[in-house]
């Protein structure tokens, strides 16, 4: 079994269910709109929404493990470009 610990957010939002999705938006403070651009490369995320985004989606995993969390580096340039992020430091 392949067990994976983060997956991009366009496969996180396939594989969510509407509930999560709600959920999602809630805990993120984001709506479903700036999501799905981020989701499809149509706009960037900052360093502040892709944390929140980080700990919601963590959140949700915690009570639903077969969705994997959605990582900072993942969703903003800023994150994906910090070697202290990419090394695992930003949780």
């Amino acid at each position: 079994m392949n067990i994976e610990k983060t997956i991009s957010l366009s496969a996180w939002l396939e594989r969510a269910t509407p509930e999560q999705e709600a959920q999602l938006y809630d805990l993120a403070d984001t709506s479903y709109c700036a999501t799905w651009q981020v989701a499809n490369g149509r706009r960037g995320m900052s360093v502040e929404k892709a944390a929140q985004l980080e700990r919601a989606t963590i959140a949700i995993n915690q009570a639903s493990p077969t969705l994997p969390p959605v990582l900072r580096t993942s969703t903003c340039a800023v994150c994906a470009a910090c070697p202290f992020a990419a090394n695992g430091g930003a949780k």
